[in-house]
């Protein structure tokens, strides 16, 4: 719901907000924030993420603060990843939703959070101290990161990982990542400063919104 309306101002802001419903995509409008669209009642799927990249690299999961809306903030995660995009999350406060959101701040600006952070502070942080709950919380993100298959990408969200939990990941486990595993030598030739640059291309909007029109103009 809201693409074919708000395409033009999802490429201006370089990053497609997705939500649950067209009452958040409405009432966000109503407050200025266009660059909007719902899944309406159904999980994230491919078809939503590729229709969502043929427009902007860039994706924020802004699903409901309840435990459902985090359990579907999860689920999206690695199928927007699957696809390219590079995914923050809008944190909400439980049992807030984007539209609750918009009537105590009518004059606010939705701010994302790279989706490690965001695991961290909203999901890990925030279920006690029991260590079978936290391997298995710190286990989804093992899996979402090794499955990434940008190796760029894959090693900067485990740079991320490494800074939150102290946990180094080995990026060459699990079959899926067989088909890119000779990609991975070429990263080692990376010097620090084009590691930055090309993390900067990936995460800043600003960047991200013409990134395709930059790569146009060099190959021609």
């Amino acid at each position: 719901y809201g693409y074919y309306h708000h395409k033009q101002a999802i490429r201006k802001a370089g990053v497609a907000i997705v939500t649950e419903g067209y009452f958040d995509v409405n009432g966000l409008e109503m407050i200025g924030i266009t660059n909007t669209v719902a899944t309406c009642g159904t999980a994230l799927t491919e078809e939503h993420c590729k229709a969502i990249r043929r427009l902007v690299p860039k994706v924020d999961l802004a699903y409901d603060g309840d435990e459902a809306g985090i359990k579907a903030t999860i689920k999206a995660i690695p199928i927007a990843l699957d696809q390219g995009l590079v995914v923050d999350v809008i944190p909400f406060e439980p049992g807030q939703d984007p539209d609750d959101w918009r009537l105590d701040n009518p004059e606010g600006k939705l701010e994302g959070l790279n989706w490690v952070d965001w695991y961290h502070a909203y999901v890990y942080s925030k279920n006690g101290t029991d260590a079978e709950k936290k391997a298995e919380l710190l286990n989804t993100v093992r899996e979402i990161v090794q499955n990434c298959k940008n190796t760029i990408i894959r090693s900067v969200y485990a740079d991320d990982v490494k800074r939150l939990w102290n946990i180094e990941l080995s990026l060459d486990d699990g079959p899926e990542l067989a088909p890119i595993e000779r990609k991975v030598e070429t990263e080692e030739l990376i010097d620090p400063m084009e590691r930055e640059i090309l993390r900067c291309l990936v995460f800043e909007t600003d960047y991200l919104g013409h990134l395709d029109e930059i790569l146009g103009d060099i190959t021609m």
